[in-house]
């Protein structure tokens, strides 16, 4: 089964165990949201992985806030 062209919110993505999913999706083809609350981080990270030839998009969001979550995966 392959992931490529598929779609993936990363939470967790600016750091740790949730940027190297991210890179790791967006490697393999996938489009990646980037989701944490540190922005800064959030559109370096997704600024390699395009420079690096994947598609990335970051997204500000705390997940202990309900709104943010509804707000972050609205069409």
């Amino acid at each position: 089964m392959s992931i490529k062209g598929k779609v993936a919110l990363v939470t967790g993505a600016s750091s740790g165990i949730g940027e190297g999913t991210a890179r790791a999706l967006a490697a393999n083809g996938v489009k990646v949201g980037l989701a944490a609350r540190r922005i800064d981080r959030l559109r370096r990270i997704a600024e390699e992985i395009r420079a690096a030839g994947g598609e990335a998009m970051a997204i500000q969001l705390d997940v202990t806030q309900p709104e943010q979550n509804a707000a972050a995966v609205k069409p």
